[in-house]
């Protein structure tokens, strides 16, 4: 499993890592890729990381969410968000490859706001997926 991620605490400046992404990822998955990071106000980092459980489909399978609390040196407690059914390498019609990239948010409060795509309806859907 690959996937690392550099924190900075002075607005670029500087950065702290490489930090692994997902360290505590162990169901079936070959590979993570396609992370997206945030920050929340009390200086924990969110990682969105999409799994690769089967390396000859296009896009992810899964989708997890991991945190990085001041002071660790990995991205742990993780939690698979959804399976996904993944995306065909292009859309009916289109030229452009697709793109199931997941983004993650979090709010002044705390809360983690998540965003990515799934073909289950035979579409390229949108879902959002918020902490509770």
């Amino acid at each position: 499993m690959g996937g690392l991620g550099l924190v900075s605490a002075d607005g670029g400046r500087s950065y702290n890592g490489p930090y692994r992404i997902a360290a505590d990822y162990r169901a079936n998955s070959v590979d993570v890729f396609d992370s997206s990071l945030a920050g929340a106000p009390d200086g924990t980092i969110y990682a969105t990381t999409g799994i690769w459980q089967y390396v000859n489909d296009w896009n992810e399978q899964a989708v997890v969410v991991s945190q990085l609390r001041p002071g660790e040196t990995a991205f742990t407690r993780s939690v698979k968000v959804r399976d996904l059914t993944p995306a065909p390498y292009t859309l009916p019609g289109e030229e452009w490859r697709t793109s199931m990239q997941a983004s993650i948010g979090v709010e002044s409060n705390g809360t983690v706001d998540f965003l990515t795509c799934d073909f289950v309806t035979g579409a390229l859907d949108l879902y959002l997926a918020r902490s509770a």
